[in-house]
Parts: structure tokens; sequence; C-alpha cells
């Protein structure tokens, strides 16, 4: 028996294969067709959204399409976006406001110790001795000095040492601090105070006392004064105790 092969046709005659439920490649003029027209269908649907097909994601580029003039075969890539303007680069960090908010801090801080300090010398002028006189202590002598105590409110002791404030000076004296000096057996500081001066306005039926500024010091004037001690040192000899003139406020 002869083996006869089958006729399958030349090459213009041939059934392609995807008719009879195969897929196979189509010639390159078709496939060109079928790119376009789904670039045109997808550009369509892209303007009636109300987006730019521009900046949207290119469908596939055409086998063997070139990208630019004169190409060399590269296969063109959709443009790629970050969502929305480009980067801006970042600003380098300003130490600026930092080392003025140092400085600041600073500042403060010097100011409370500065004041601290100058609180602490305002509360114990002098330290542990006694302040100098003010300059105008010369032309403020006391006199008539005399010591006394008696029973307050409390049931407690109070000491009081009542004297003559004159004023030599040309000037009206408004305010003035004392600081009484208590020394022991051995004539060492024992303790001390420091007080503002106030004058005795009238003695009857009890002292009352008013504040210098009250009742200025006019020049060539002399006035009776009260200081009021509610305790002393332990180591006080009970001797009378040194009243200094540390500060005058003069007019």
């Amino acid at each position: 028996m002869q083996l006869v092969a089958p006729d399958r046709g030349s090459a213009s005659t041939r059934v392609p294969r995807w008719q009879n439920g195969f897929f196979a490649a189509q010639p390159r003029q078709d496939r060109v067709q079928a790119c376009d027209g789904t670039r045109q269908r997808y550009d369509k649907r892209m303007s009636d959204s109300g987006r730019d097909p521009q900046f949207a994601i290119q469908p596939p580029p055409e086998p063997g399409s070139q990208s630019g003039t004169g190409g060399t075969g590269a296969t063109r890539h959709a443009p790629v976006f970050t969502g929305g303007s480009a980067l801006q680069q970042r600003e380098p960090r300003s130490w600026k406001p930092a080392l003025i908010a140092v400085a600041v801090v600073l500042l403060i801080a010097a100011g409370l110790l500065l004041l601290g300090h100058r609180n602490t010398a305002e509360t114990n002028p002098g330290g542990a001795a006694l302040a100098p006189p003010a300059a105008y202590a010369s032309s403020l002598p006391i006199t008539g000095i005399q010591m006394s105590d008696s029973s307050n409110l409390s049931g407690g002791k109070e000491m009081y040492i009542d004297g003559t404030i004159t004023n030599h000076g040309a000037g009206t004296v408004r305010a003035v601090t004392v600081q009484i000096g208590f020394k022991d057996v051995a004539g060492q500081l024992a303790g001390k105070e420091t007080l503002p001066l106030n004058l005795v306005r009238f003695r009857e039926p009890y002292v009352d006392t008013v504040p210098v500024s009250a009742a200025p010091i006019k020049s060539g004037e002399a006035r009776a004064f009260r200081l009021i001690f509610d305790t002393t040192p332990g180591s006080w000899d009970g001797a009378y105790p040194e009243i200094r003139v540390i500060a005058v406020s003069v007019q």
C-alpha cells in the first residue's frame, strides 16, 4: 500500500489555525491595526471621563516601535508621576531659634541668681558682722537710749529700746534703717537685728509708733523713736546694744 501525504496547501491558501479553535499569531499588519484601535478606544474613554490621556498609563507599545527619531528600537515607557508636583528639596534646619532660646534661658537664670544674691544681701546687711554706717549717719546722732520690757498679749516678753534721733544735716530725712548689735561677755557679736526706725507719735494712753516716711524729720528737728524686739540672743550680756544707722533716705 502506498502512503500519500495529505495536501496541506500553500502558504497563501493555508487556513489560519485560529479559525479552527486555536490561537495563532496574527500577521504584522493585523496586529498594528488592533493596537491602534485599542489605543483610540482607551484615549476616548479617558477623554470622556475628564482626564487627560497624556497623563494616563499608556497602553502597551507597538511591536518593533522606536522612541524618538533615529532610535535603536528602544521601547517607550509611560511617564511616572509621584502624585502631584515635583518633590521639593528640604530646606536645611536653622539653628538660630534654638540659640536664641538658649540665650534667653541663660539670661533668665543669671537674673534670678543675681536677684537672689541681692535679696540675701538686703536681708542680712554686713553678713556676719555689722554693716558699715551710711554716709548721712554722722548727721543723725542717737541719744538718750533706754531699755525696757513688758509682756505681750500672747504671754511672751518684748524688749523696747527708746531714744532720740536728731537731724543735723541740711536735708529732710524720709526713711532710716538701723542695725542693732548684741554682744556677749567676751565683747564678740552675739547677734544682730536690722529694723526700720519708727518714730513715737504719742505715749498716752499707749505708745503709738509710725515710720519716718509718715512724719519726715526736717533739718534741725529731734524725734523720739522706739525699737521693738520679740527675741534677743541667748548669749547676749544684757548691756546696751550698739545702734548703727546703715541706710538713710534724704530729700
